[in-house]
């Protein structure tokens, strides 16, 4: 046994990849400059079925590194089977997440501390844009309020402070390790394209399991990443195929509610993910004359409204108008993919309906090889 394997661990940080060895390289050595701290922790970078040099520069990091580094295989396809399979390698207390084309500052690691020491079981990052290209003035736009989901970009300030559970983003966050468990884990994530209609929502799934068990979230400016911004990210096309992915979430998240309210698919049978709202008691009710108007009398005010819109507006709000509704419509199109790939395939709604995905294997799901979609992905809006 070595000295490292005999070794007390409170944060073990996962790294789950694929055929990235490049943006892996450059973590670990980012990793490798954090500040020295009374934490003991290691690193397990699992390799999702990569064809590169990943494991190479996972034993290469490993025999210079001050702490332990694993490389370890999982075949399984899907973000979330590597999110598992790297909680249950894990010996420490609190697992730091990240993704494979991050790199963290010096003082990352104090994003464990709050979660050692029971303020929460759970913290964000603040995620900061490693941009790799000038940044337009569009794209500027977008990303102003510091917040920006579509990119994975999180900044809410200087203020260590409570934060709603939504805001623990798969990019950099901490979690205690016996929550992943307890609350039956990720949702399938970042599917290889021709499983694309196995995609679920990811984090996003289990952290609205774990709000709705009551537990807190924090936020710690300390405990900074930085997300590659390479230079297809900064596009609108890949804008439009990120919409395109988050509507086969939406889609999946949906599905999972529906048949959450089915009698024969209650909590006993593991898919409960958080409280429904309260039954409206009372009808909605029209505004007074809006059942009057006529479709052809609608369709003259939507003229009149655009001509107005082209006269008055701005260049660039009329150009960030048509962004959004661009991005609206490639989510609706990814949206209306996975429904029709759950109504075609029994296989997909056998998927979505399971109670968890932990030790799941999906080739027992995946009969076939499904429609890639792409002509759907990146078709420019006229």
């Amino acid at each position: 046994m070595s000295q490292f394997e005999s070794q007390a661990l409170e944060v073990s940080v996962v790294i789950p990849t694929r055929n990235r060895a490049p943006r892996v390289a450059a973590l670990l050595d980012s990793i490798a400059r954090v500040r020295e701290t009374q934490l003991a922790w290691e690193v397990i970078v699992v390799d999702n079925g990569s064809t590169d040099r990943t494991a190479t520069v996972v034993r290469q990091a490993a025999s210079m590194a001050h702490m332990p580094i694993r490389y370890v295989s999982e075949p399984e396809p899907g973000l979330h089977a590597g999110r598992h399979r790297g909680a249950r390698e894990a010996r420490g207390e609190v697992v730091a997440y990240l993704d494979d084309d991050t790199q963290v500052h010096e003082d990352w690691l104090r994003g464990a501390e709050p979660v050692l020491r029971g303020l929460a079981d759970a913290v964000a990052c603040r995620i900061l844009p490693q941009w790799e290209a000038p940044v337009t003035s569009w794209l500027e736009d977008l990303v102003s309020t510091g917040v920006y989901g579509p990119l994975t970009l999180l900044d809410l300030g200087e203020e260590q402070r409570e934060v709603e559970p939504e805001f623990v983003w798969g990019a950099g966050f901490f979690i205690r390790r016996s929550l992943v468990f307890d609350l039956n884990g990720f949702h399938p994530d970042s599917m290889p394209a021709e499983l694309l209609r196995f995609r679920g929502d990811g984090e996003s799934g289990l952290m609205r399991k774990f709000a709705a068990a009551g537990h807190r979230a924090w936020y710690d400016p300390s405990s900074v990443v930085e997300h590659a911004m390479s230079t297809k990210r900064m596009t609108h096309l890949y804008l439009r195929e990120r919409f395109y992915r988050q509507g086969i979430s939406d889609s999946f998240a949906e599905l999972r509610a529906e048949l959450l309210s089915r009698v024969d698919l209650g909590p006993a049978a593991g898919l409960a993910e958080s409280p429904r709202p309260a039954a409206r008691t009372q009808p909605r009710v029209a505004p007074e004359g809006l059942l009057h108007v006529t479709p052809r009398r609608m369709a003259g005010g939507i003229r009149r409204g655009r001509a107005w819109a082209s006269r008055n507006l701005t260049a660039s709000r009329r150009s960030r108008l048509r962004f959004d509704e661009d991005m609206r419509r490639a989510a609706l199109r990814g949206r209306d993919f996975h429904r029709r790939a759950a109504e075609s395939d029994t296989g997909v709604m056998a998927w979505v309906r399971l109670p968890h995905y932990i030790d799941v294997s999906l080739s027992d799901f995946s009969s076939f090889a499904g429609p890639l979609d792409s002509h759907d992905v990146t078709r420019p809006e006229g």
